[in-house]
């Protein structure tokens, strides 16, 4: 009988750390893969002397530079598209971003027309960089969370991209 039950305990302990390592591995490469998909959680402001903020920005592996900011005080993150007209929000995060729909609209996108309602962004930072009042929409065709940076905001940037780095210089601080 004693003998039975060390086996078991054996094979219990042994399951316990195999998932226990899995688990581990799990989490590590986690954080491995979201560095890749992207680079920029964590990005720094440079402050130059006219006043202007710049922030530098690294491509994910597939060549986009992806960033985290926040929409009116809330994390999000961006995907600068600058074949966006405006900011393109997914539909189902305006209650966490505090933003209201106003008139339904057409936009063209990538995969056709879609209608979508207009909202304003009271504010927009990435790391330093602050933006307001920005004209955006809420569309219903983003499932993901990833909200798209278009050139309503990029326009009030500077974009100078040199060995692999793209960085942000705000025009009018």
């Amino acid at each position: 009988m004693t003998n039975i039950s060390n086996t078991f305990i054996a094979k219990a302990m042994a399951v316990i750390f195999w998932c226990l390592m899995l688990g581990a591995l799990a989490y590590y490469f986690q954080d491995q893969i979201a560095q890749k998909i992207n680079p920029n959680q964590q990005v720094s402001s440079n402050y130059q002397n006219n006043g202007q903020v710049s922030v530098m920005l690294k491509p994910n592996n597939r060549g986009h530079y992806l960033v985290n900011g926040t929409i009116n005080s809330k994390p999000v993150t961006f995907l600068l598209d600058t074949g966006a007209t405006q900011i393109s929000i997914p539909a189902h995060l305006a209650h966490q971003l505090q933003l209201s729909a106003g008139p339904r609209f057409t936009v063209n996108t990538a995969n056709g027309q879609i209608q979508v309602a207009a909202t304003t962004v009271t504010s927009l930072t990435i790391a330093g960089i602050k933006l307001g009042q920005l004209a955006a929409h809420l569309n219903p065709g983003i499932e993901n969370n990833v909200i798209l940076l278009g050139m309503n905001a990029l326009q009030q940037l500077d974009l100078h991209q040199q060995n692999n780095t793209l960085t942000l210089t705000q025009i009018n601080p």
